[in-house]
């Protein structure tokens, strides 16, 4: 079961380029006791079906589904992760404001990325922060750093700028990476990480600048 409950547009936030983000409330179980019962908030960017979980806004309910499971604690706890979704709020409007250089984007990649998601996953992160599209391994097992394997760019990324200007553009990147794992589980634990592998970024000083509209990579629309 995969329930998805969408708030109204007040509860919406538009980024730093006129992309909307809106609240999502996402809960997911198996009947047959294979997986946790998991009930959070999210943020979803419409122009990408971006999935981004932040702060401790994830509510998991560790016994397996079965008679036995009490569900009365579940409202509190959604209270809880309500009051956290303000939070957010402030974090991303904070990650508009850090700018970043590539480089530094690079040695994240390889250092701390690569060690959480792997070298795959880690790379076509980078190359959508490099050059705003995504990218396809043709050689997964050659012996090098994520950001140096070999690879053949595929189209660009909706909604992402050319190039990354600030760490909430980079967020965004590996946003769109973990929204598109298959696995339901492992997808929320992936979009659940970025926020704390986020804060290992460097950040610089100088101030970001919002690429023009050609500047951009093209959006669905």
């Amino acid at each position: 079961m995969n329930l998805r409950i969408y708030f109204p547009d007040r509860d919406a936030i538009t980024d730093r380029y006129g992309r909307k983000l809106g609240l999502r409330l996402e809960c997911f179980n198996s009947v047959d006791g294979s997986s946790r019962l998991v009930v959070l908030f999210g943020w979803l960017r419409f122009v990408c079906s971006n999935g981004l979980v932040i702060g401790e806004t994830k509510v998991e309910i560790r016994e397996r589904h079965g008679q036995s499971l009490d569900l009365s604690e579940i409202s509190d706890r959604i209270h809880s992760a309500i009051t956290a979704v303000k939070a957010d709020r402030e974090r991303m409007k904070n990650w508009q404001e850090q700018p970043v250089a590539i480089s530094d984007v690079a040695d994240w990649v390889n250092k701390h990325l690569s060690a959480r998601w792997g070298k795959k996953a880690a790379a076509r992160v980078y190359h959508i922060c490099d050059a705003g599209k995504d990218v396809e391994l043709t050689e997964p097992f050659a012996k090098s750093e994520a950001t140096e394997k070999p690879v053949k760019f595929l189209d660009p990324v909706p909604g992402q700028p050319v190039k990354a200007q600030t760490k909430y553009d980079v967020v965004q990147a590996m946003s769109f990476v973990a929204s598109r794992r298959n696995n339901a589980e492992e997808r929320t634990e992936w979009q659940a990480s970025i926020s704390l592998l986020a804060d290992a970024l460097r950040v610089c000083k100088t101030r970001p600048r919002i690429p023009a509209i050609d500047e951009r990579a093209p959006t669905l629309f």
